[in-house]
């Protein structure tokens, strides 16, 4: 709740930031809880540098990671990718798993406050403020986000900012 309220008060202030040596950083403060999920995090970036908020950046790669490291498919080598790349019109970042899925009734609230999506058969988990806070970002830098997916096959979420 504290982060949420902190970025509706604070203006954004952009700079020029690589992503690749942020995700590594991010990696390795996730090693031990990836490595004893047994999940592959692999980032899959041409390094463009995008001109946003560093810790903005940060709390958006650390979110839609820790959201697919919740949401794994019990019983298969779990795997996270995360790619960045230069569109025509600014920057996409895309975090895609291979994980359950989303049902298509959760992908219509899951950007919602304390709204979860819900995997049969498994406890709910987490606070179903973490994509929350991550459509507060990203519409904060201007971007919008969005989830594709396919029950069963795992999601990817799609963030798309403007070039500034």
């Amino acid at each position: 709740m504290q982060e949420r309220s902190r970025l509706a008060q604070t203006p954004p202030c952009p700079t020029h930031v690589n992503p690749r040596p942020l995700l590594e950083e991010l990696a390795a403060e996730l090693k031990l809880p990836l490595d004893e999920a047994d999940i592959e995090l692999r980032l899959l970036t041409e390094t463009p540098v995008l001109v946003c908020e560093r810790t903005r950046l940060t709390q958006l790669f650390a979110h839609l990671i820790g959201n697919a490291m919740r949401h794994r498919q019990p019983g298969t080598q779990s795997r996270i990718d995360v790619r960045v790349e230069t569109v025509s019109d600014g920057w996409q970042v895309a975090v895609q798993d291979n994980g359950p899925g989303i049902s298509p009734e959760d992908a219509e609230r899951i950007f919602q406050a304390f709204q979860t999506a819900q995997s049969p058969g498994r406890p709910k988990t987490g606070s179903g403020l973490g994509l929350a806070i991550v459509k507060k970002i990203v519409e904060s830098l201007g971007g919008r986000v969005s989830v594709e997916n396919e029950r069963g096959k795992g999601a990817r979420f799609v963030v798309w900012l403007p070039r500034v």
